[in-house]
């Protein structure tokens, strides 16, 4: 009884470690979840203000060139003023007179080409210092009556910029243009497919001049107008608490700030959520169910089992055990205890001990046959099948794997610049197989150094240095390239990568170390370091290699060492 309660102990201590594993795994696949929607939110968020920012921009450098076209001559100030002063009908006959004398300003028909040559205009405003009405002009009259205030503008965006007085520089009104809001939403709506982002524009002074939620239930705009009055910043700062902010500053003063509820992005990760730790369970309930069952057909054939053994002790030699009800393991052990109880003579005991020895003996010498020309015939097999099967991208995956295989197995301790690049070549291809949109390369070598002698292995670490430090597998455009060409009697190879680069002052050190006589005594960059051991002891003081940072970012590393043109290598 006791072999079968250690036998359970395991058995459940197996079904916990499992259990545990996937509940573990589970909790990073969560917490990746969670950084993916946190990160995504403030890209929404950073997105959204940049691009309402950028609308801003723009429209103010349009204001900026309206203004000075309006007031860019004496004659149009002037215009500006009668406008003010004379009635509709008076102001026609001093504009057709200014056409026939000097330059035709007619401000209506200033005002109808600004609705003309954007869309996005909603409504326009001129004040005048020393004038009490001011001109209004919006989509329903473009060319402007004379009202007493500015009206309120509810749905747009209203920006601002002083009229200056060419002659005097000084200001003589104001210029005011209201965006349609239309523009503003069809960006969030952009931005916040996935989570509803709120909008406000405030001015320079802090007062909201324009408010948006694509959620219907944001409570935002109620804590920025309890907060704002305490400073822009302070309300920034309460904001934080429950939203994912940005806040982008503009150089006529107005402020955009967009903002996502931490509520909406949790909400967003539940589905996620509730999936995973759905199949997370569900796989836990199953993995129990199949383990209970397994282990409880085992318990039972293990006990049918002792039972019988314990039968043979007490002396019930005509005792067996049912083999029928046995299966795998257990039915040959079965059927090995009823072997041995039907003869229990030494002699026959130590003849089935030496059939086991002798079957484990077959098998070592089987297994020791096993030579890497099996190894290359199994692989070419598949190769083969993977072309009758038409999958010609598994066979050029095969066919470079073998090719790695036989050059890592073979003897020799040089080869030519050619064989090297092409090794290369294939360790890049079938990083590319396993990362088809993220990696590209390009491998270049000259006829005139395609049979120069160099130790074997020396490029492949370079290579391996960019997959392991340098690659970024979030891009799309990761790309190496390598080159063997002949400059000035020298040799020249160059790896290069436009990766992650390495900073300034590593580098700097590392190229310190490789001009030392023994660098691999330092412990870190082994790879670049053996490599250029290697080289030195094969071509003495002759060699050089330098490392740098290229206009991509990545790192450029140049080998170089003299080419002998009578025998045409080094």
């Amino acid at each position: 009884m006791k072999k079968k309660n250690v036998f359970m102990y395991l058995l459940k201590w197996y079904a916990v470690i499992l259990i545990v594993g996937i509940t573990i795994f589970g909790a990073f696949v969560s917490y990746f979840i969670y950084e993916r929607d946190q990160k995504n939110a403030q890209t929404a968020a950073n997105q959204s203000a940049g691009h309402v920012a950028d609308i801003i921009s723009g429209k103010n450098s349009k204001l900026e060139l309206i203004t000075r076209d309006l007031l860019s001559n004496q004659a149009k100030v002037d215009s500006m003023h009668r406008f003010f002063e004379m009635n509709s009908e008076d102001y026609l006959n001093y504009s057709l007179h200014a056409e026939a004398s000097t330059e035709y300003n007619y401000l209506p028909l200033r005002l109808r080409e600004i609705y003309y040559g954007d869309e996005t205009v909603q409504s326009i405003a001129i004040s005048l210092v020393d004038e009490k009405q001011v001109l209004y002009s919006n989509l329903a009259n473009k060319n402007g009556y004379l009202v007493d205030t500015v009206p309120q503008e509810e749905n747009g965006v209203r920006l601002q910029k002083n009229l200056l007085n060419p002659a005097t520089l000084e200001k003589m009104g104001d210029f005011y243009l209201t965006l349609r809001s239309k523009e503003f939403k069809e960006t969030l709506s952009t931005y916040g497919e996935d989570l509803p982002v709120s909008l406000y524009i405030l001015t320079e002074q802090g007062n909201l001049v324009f408010d948006y939620q694509m959620d219907s239930k944001d409570e935002s705009k109620e804590v920025l107008e309890a907060e704002l009055p305490k400073g822009t910043s302070k309300a920034l700062e309460t904001l934080h608490k429950d939203y994912f902010v940005k806040h982008v500053t503009l150089s006529n003063g107005y402020q955009v700030v967009t903002l996502i509820s931490n509520h909406n992005v949790w909400f967003s990760m539940q589905n996620s959520l509730i999936f995973l730790w759905v199949g997370v369970i569900l796989l836990d309930s199953l993995l129990i169910w199949a383990l209970y069952k397994i282990f409880s057909k085992y318990n039972r054939q293990v006990k049918g089992i002792l039972y019988s053994v314990e039968d043979v002790s007490n002396g019930k030699l005509h005792a067996r055990i049912d083999e029928s009800s046995k299966e795998g393991e257990l039915y040959a052990i079965s059927h090995g205890v009823n072997a041995m109880l039907d003869s229990i003579n030494q002699y026959i005991k130590d003849i089935y001990e030496l059939e086991i020895a002798q079957k484990d003996a077959n098998m070592r010498a089987l297994q020791s046959q096993i030579n890497p020309h099996f190894l290359y015939n199994t692989l070419e097999y598949i190769r083969m099948y993977a072309v009758s099967l038409e999958a010609d991208e598994l066979a050029d995956v095969v066919y470079a794997f073998a090719a790695l295989l036989r050059n890592n197995i073979a003897q020799e301790k040089t080869t030519t610049v050619a064989a090297e690049l092409d090794f290369c070549e294939k360790y890049f291809y079938l990083y590319q197989m396993r990362y088809p949109d993220r990696l590209a390369y390009s491998f270049l070598v000259a006829d005139e150094v395609k049979n120069v002698q160099i130790p074997k292995f020396i490029i492949q670490p370079l290579l391996e240095n960019y997959f392991v430090h340098g690659v970024d597998y979030t891009r799309i455009d990761n790309a190496g390239s390598l080159k063997a060409y002949l400059e000035k009697d020298e040799v020249v190879i160059v790896v290069k990568d436009n990766g992650m680069g390495m900073p300034i002052e590593k580098m700097s050190e590392l190229q310190e170390e490789l001009l030392k006589d023994n660098s691999l005594i330092e412990g870190k960059s082994i790879g670049i370091k053996n490599v250029n051991e290697r080289m030195r002891g094969f071509f003495g003081s002759r060699y050089h290699m330098n490392m740098m940072r290229n206009e991509t970012g990545g790192v450029t590393i140049e080998i170089r060492f003299p080419f002998n043109k009578q025998r045409g290598e080094f």
